[in-house]
């Protein structure tokens, strides 16, 4: 009996593009529902709104790109605990928010730390999707710019977000600066804020450091793949351009077709014929990692 699974048909891969899988469905329901209550009364509307415009900027952009990045499982998850805990944070006011009030309370803090945990949530949730989307589309493979690129990008992006809210503030409420964007009288507030998002994007770029290390270590095996990092499967969008590659060269012409397959950290051209000599129409499916490929007919 054969383990190796069967490919889909290209009836089932439309359908898989069209639906979103029950994880991805039931995550949008939960960030909605508590996107919606939190609308309601928040502690500061002007500061809640402030807070959401980039944020529905950043729910926009995943819903029109859905089809096209098709993130794994993991990253789906990493993305909307981040939303959830922006979403409460902007309710509440990160200044405010009851459980650091309560924390700096009953740790005798000199002050409410929830906007660090955002911040580091923010670079240790981010990066995971940010390095998955490297791998899979630029010319980054497996290596140390693997890990290190995301871990800029995250930095790159923490210091926009903090010069933006900083000009923000001035147009909102000129003269106040600090006192309006919570800063609890921390003057190095922004500085913070960055490095604490810096510190996250190491530390889960440590994890995914030791789960890569593991898979050279046969016994350490289920480790990694009890956490899929997103390179090992390829999206339902990926399998469906291959289907019409497939296609195209069926139709023009019986030579083979040249691609790039990525075997562990090695990139070998392999030569697929159109059709196998069993005659499926997905012959070159098993052969064909998830992390990156080319195509020359």
């Amino acid at each position: 009996m054969s383990l190796r699974p069967r490919a889909p048909n290209g009836r089932q891969l439309t359908r898989t593009l069209k639906q979103p899988s029950k994880l991805i469905a039931g995550l949008v329901a939960v960030c909605a529902a508590v996107w919606i209550i939190a609308a309601i009364h928040p502690l500061d509307r002007q500061a809640w709104v402030l807070e959401n415009i980039l944020l529905v900027v950043f729910a926009g952009g995943l819903a029109l790109t859905y089809r096209r990045l098709q993130f794994s499982n993991t990253s789906s998850v990493s993305l909307a605990a981040f939303v959830i805990l922006h979403t409460i944070g902007a309710h509440y006011t990160y200044e405010k928010m009851p459980l650091g009030i309560w924390a700096r309370d009953f740790f005798h803090l000199s002050r409410n730390h929830y906007d660090r945990f955002a911040h580091g949530a923010f670079g240790f949730l981010l990066v995971f999707p940010i390095r998955e989307l490297l791998l899979r589309f630029s010319g980054i493979r497996r290596g140390a710019w693997s890990f290190a690129l995301p871990v800029a990008i995250v930095l790159a992006v923490s210091g926009c977000f903090e010069i933006i809210e900083s000009i923000v503030a001035e147009i909102v409420a000129p003269g106040k600066g600090v006192q309006w964007l919570g800063g609890q009288g921390d003057e190095w507030d922004a500085q913070n804020d960055v490095v604490s998002a810096l510190v996250g994007s190491l530390l889960m770029m440590g994890v995914v450091a030791m789960l890569k290390c593991t898979e050279a270590r046969p016994h350490l095996h289920p480790l990694p793949l009890s956490l899929p990092l997103g390179e090992t499967h390829a999206p339902a969008a990926v399998r469906a351009e291959e289907l019409v590659w497939e296609r195209r060269a069926r139709s023009a012409t019986n030579s083979p077709i040249r691609m790039h397959a990525i075997s562990g950290s090695i990139s070998c051209p392999l030569q697929l014929p159109v059709t196998s000599p069993s005659g499926s129409r997905w012959p070159f499916i098993r052969s064909i990692a998830a992390i990156g490929y080319s195509k020359t007919f």
